[in-house]
């Protein structure tokens, strides 16, 4: 098991290379597929193609994308949403789950991943679900604005990493 960067040290290809034995398994660490990992995928490709023995490379889908993920964000709405049930019962307030993901107008599928999350969630919570990004349509700040006065907010934020 070794890590390896798009920015940094090191490198996917010092990383690639570095590695023993004929198989090696690439997981990026992104939680949806857009720019960063069609990049990772070209460079997997290119480290490939430069070597005489193609080694067994398999990549994978971005972690974001991956069941057992889907599942924890899923049982954590569901804690939250129990007690959000429970505290509104008696009163009107609409709980809104929305999903945040990065999104970027640098690659078209990039949304993808954060839409088919948030639908998933939607039927697996049972919570009306919202998607907004930061960085393409629809923008989190319309979204809110859109939602009626009453509601109460559960936002997950389909990201990885730190912010600023």
């Amino acid at each position: 098991v070794c890590c390896a960067f798009l920015s940094g040290s090191p490198s996917l290809d010092d990383a690639l290379t570095a590695t023993h034995g004929s198989r090696r398994l690439i997981i990026p660490l992104f939680m949806a597929e857009g720019f960063f990992v069609s990049r990772v995928r070209a460079l997997v490709e290119a480290w490939r193609s430069a070597r005489a023995s193609r080694a067994n490379t398999r990549i994978e889908g971005p972690i974001g994308s991956h069941p057992v993920v889907l599942e924890a964000l899923a049982q954590r709405i569901l804690d939250i949403a129990g007690g959000q049930r429970a505290a509104h019962a008696t009163s009107n307030t609409l709980v809104v789950l929305l999903v945040v993901g990065h999104g970027t107008t640098r690659h078209p599928s990039s949304g993808g991943t954060a839409q088919a999350a948030a639908l998933l969630l939607e039927g697996r919570v049972g919570l009306q679900t919202r998607l907004a990004f930061l960085d393409q349509e629809p923008a989190v700040e319309d979204v809110v604005v859109s939602l009626p006065a009453c509601a109460h907010l559960i936002v997950i934020p389909f990201l990885w990493g730190g912010a600023e």
